[in-house]
């Protein structure tokens, strides 16, 4: 993996893990709590998924069209792949260095 690119994938993961602890402690979003560990899960490996696809749309209002670009089978399994990596650095992320902070700060 390059420099660059894995230098992006670790602050993607610290990002999206510590905008993940920070609504667990909102009330107003229900869907991710401290306690729900599997749902946790599920929200991150969504996000991760969102994060890594490598599918790109266009609207075109004028005519109505949408446009899909990039939705072949090698696209959808390297954006699986790329996915399952990025889910692995939240986690690592979240475990190694955003969860230790908030145990110490409580």
């Amino acid at each position: 993996m390059e420099s660059e690119l894995l230098t992006s994938q670790i602050t993607a993961a610290y990002i999206t893990a510590s905008i993940l602890q920070w609504l667990k402690l909102k009330p107003w979003f229900p869907f991710v709590q401290e306690n729900m560990a599997s749902l946790n899960r599920a929200f991150a490996a969504m996000v991760a998924f969102i994060a890594s696809i490598g599918i790109h749309y266009t609207f075109d209002a004028e005519l109505g069209v949408l446009t899909i670009t990039g939705l072949t089978t090698a696209t959808i399994l390297h954006g699986s792949w790329a996915a399952i990596q990025q889910f692995a650095m939240q986690q690592f992320m979240y475990k190694g260095v955003i969860k230790p902070q908030v145990t110490v700060a409580e």
